[in-house]
């Protein structure tokens, strides 16, 4: 018998139900996980029947909520809420068998390290009918069954993930099966889809994830827009293709986000003691900035890697080369918003998520022409107009924006990537931190004069002329044009003998 870890509160849960009268089976990852001495937050929890009432009796029991999920299959779940401030909760699935008994149960499962069971009584075993312990002990990821992936497509990208997770080898079954079920994603809800693409992009790896689904002809019939990068030429600056380059810097910004929330100790890349020293700083106000939720369970950094993944789609249809043969990609950025819209939406990502991405793609390459435009300056800062600008048409992603930027140099440059040049971005990210943080009224000043005012002084009726107006008065303001209300007035007034301007 296995040595399983198994938490004295799990143990709790089974009993209850035992004295019950139900027999309990622990059944998919919480098994996989206790065989691995890992932590886990799910337990998936079969009976014989009555699942639904049996999770209301945990919940009630125990302290927890109970959710009803879905009557058909007699599918419910209790949620515990964590007895740490830094734990997660628990949330427990009670389901009824989907076959005759146990081992019908989990035949139906995706892969034989998930298709496994463990029950306490009358004695600890481990119900194991596809040797699912063989494969975890020599680390393969196999099909429970040979109709396991026409089952139900989307384990294909489980595949992905759990190779990723786990480091697990996939078999050649697995690796022959992929591309030829390929096609049956297709038949999967974008919400799904959506779903567990979002486990392999917040996942440790996310850019081995892309390369995964490149090689097994997945990638295709999820994200077609990236694939249409591959072999897109890019200026000799660069160390990859756009489909390359793509993936590495999604590699370096999920190396910043890991540094971020502690997952690593230093940042990525070369130079990592000067990121760091100039990024410290900020490292608890951007975890917590990034943590924020755009959804009731997606945060900003994953709109961030998405960002990432899409933020030169546009390339594969606006290359050009001038006529020294030099290439360019004009208008990439308008170009790629609107197909990341296309994208997000296709995924089913709320409106928030879908505007936050665009606004990344479109702004992606601002602060590369920041830096170069302050070339020279020390230190490396936009002026103020420059700045008011920027805050005015990026704020909201600013965060995001700097982040990217610096996995994009990163990206771009590789193993060239100079020191003083990394270290004068550094400057301007860390500067641009700063002023986000503490100087954010100063650089975006509200208006000293409101609208009434400002059609008072002019005769003007409303419309858009008084926005533009405004605006133009705290740009004003920012670069200390307009100190007071004294010197607003006057400044509007000089408005009236170029009614062009608005």
């Amino acid at each position: 018998m296995p040595e399983f870890a198994i938490n004295p509160f799990t143990h709790q849960l089974l009993t209850f139900l035992q004295e019950k009268g139900w027999q309990p089976y622990l059944v998919g990852g919480y098994v996989r996980d206790s065989l691995l001495k890992r932590p886990s937050h799910d337990i998936d929890i079969v009976v014989a029947s009555e699942a639904r009432r049996a999770a209301r009796l945990l919940a009630d029991h125990f302290g927890g909520a109970y959710y009803d999920l879905d009557s058909e299959r007699d599918f419910g779940r209790a949620i515990f809420l964590p007895t740490q401030a830094d734990d997660l909760p628990l949330e427990v699935d009670v389901t009824s068998f989907q076959g005759k008994d146990i081992n019908s149960d989990l035949a139906d499962r995706d892969f034989t390290i998930n298709a496994m069971a463990l029950t306490l009584t009358p004695e600890p075993r481990l119900i194991d009918p596809f040797h699912g312990y063989e494969d975890l002990q020599a680390c393969l990821l196999r099909p429970a069954t040979p109709d396991a992936l026409k089952a139900d497509p989307v384990r294909l990208l489980r595949a992905i993930r759990f190779a990723l997770a786990l480091h697990y080898h996939c078999t050649e079954d697995l690796i022959t099966a992929i591309p030829v079920q390929a096609p049956l994603l297709a038949q999967v809800s974008p919400e799904r889809l959506r779903d567990e693409w979002h486990r392999i992009l917040a996942g440790p790896h996310p850019a081995g994830g892309i390369l995964l689904m490149d090689r097994f002809a997945l990638l295709p019939h999820l994200l077609p827009e990236l694939v249409a990068l591959h072999d897109v030429e890019q200026p000799e600056v660069h160390q990859h293709d756009a489909f390359l380059h793509t993936v590495t810097v999604l590699r370096y910004l999920n190396g910043w986000l890991r540094w971020l929330d502690g997952s690593s100790d230093r940042p990525p890349g070369l130079f990592s003691k000067d990121s760091q020293a100039h990024l410290q700083p900020f490292r608890s106000w951007l975890k917590d900035t990034l943590a924020e939720p755009l959804t009731a369970d997606r945060p900003r950094s994953l709109a961030l890697l998405w960002g990432a993944l899409l933020h030169d789609v546009g390339k594969a249809t606006t290359q050009s080369r001038d006529q020294d043969g030099r290439l360019h990609f004009f208008g990439h950025e308008t170009v790629g918003q609107k197909m990341a819209k296309q994208v997000a939406e296709r995924f089913r990502l709320s409106r928030p998520e879908v505007s936050r991405i665009q606004q990344l793609v479109q702004y992606h390459m601002l602060l590369h022409y920041l830096f170069h435009s302050v070339e020279g300056a020390e230190p490396p800062l936009p002026k103020r107009r420059a700045l008011f600008r920027l805050f005015r048409d990026t704020e909201e992603v600013l965060p995001e924006l700097i982040l990217l930027f610096l996995a994009d140099v990163q990206g771009t440059y590789e193993r060239r990537l100079i020191k003083n040049d990394w270290q004068r971005r550094l400057q301007m990210a860390a500067g641009l931190l700063e002023a986000l943080r503490n100087e954010r009224d100063i650089i975006l000043p509200r208006p000293l004069l409101n609208g009434n005012e400002v059609m008072a002084i002019l005769s003007l009726p409303p419309g858009p002329a008084v926005g533009r107006l405004l605006q133009a008065m705290q740009e004003a303001q920012a670069t200390g044009e307009i100190t007071d209300r004294e010197s607003a007035i006057v400044w509007t007034r000089q408005w009236r003998d170029v009614p062009s301007s608005l």
